[in-house]
């Protein structure tokens, strides 16, 4: 299929701005879509739609599912993640703290991630576990504040703007 022929079939995305922390690049953004497959070739046919700021007290940016090599589309249970966003680190003494696995056709059957490798304020990895539920959100519940140590009085939650599969 040409990229002539998908001209009809992928006319726009949906992106939110996030802050660019790169030197030199005060007031610049970059955007984000919620669904990372868009090939390169394809972004000169595809209108793009703003759909406003990103929250910047802390955001999932990207998960991806190691084993296999999927982003922000699906995990096997048991297989190794990465989370890539901003203020995730999971910290705090709250019972609630942690990362879990949401499904999205019943939140309170939310599954915790038990086995976490690397958790910083801007990559968590671990073991995926299993919610038997199809569609699901990923939820950090955290007390990180983003500073020196010093935790938020209450959690606050950062969920993800994508839906995963579980297969």
């Amino acid at each position: 299929m040409a990229i002539g022929d998908l001209k009809d079939i992928l006319h726009k995305i949906k992106v939110k701005l996030y802050p660019n922390y790169l030197p030199k690049a005060d007031g610049a953004y970059i955007a984000r879509t919620d669904n990372e497959a868009a090939l390169r070739e394809l972004a000169q046919t595809i209108h793009v739609e703003i759909e406003g700021m990103a929250d910047l007290n802390g955001y999932i940016g990207e998960f991806i599912d190691y084993d296999e090599e999927s982003i922000n589309t699906l995990y096997v249970p048991g297989d190794q993640f990465a989370i890539h966003g901003h203020k995730i680190k999971v910290a705090g003494d709250d019972p609630g703290v942690g990362i879990f696995f949401v499904p999205v056709d019943d939140p309170t059957k939310a599954v915790r991630v038990t086995r976490v490798a690397e958790n910083t304020a801007s990559k968590i990895t671990g073991i995926t576990p299993k919610t038997k539920y199809p569609h699901n959100r990923i939820e950090i519940i955290t007390q990180f504040a983003g500073s020196g140590g010093i935790q938020l009085k209450t959690p606050r939650v950062i969920t993800s703007h994508f839906i995963l599969d579980e297969t």
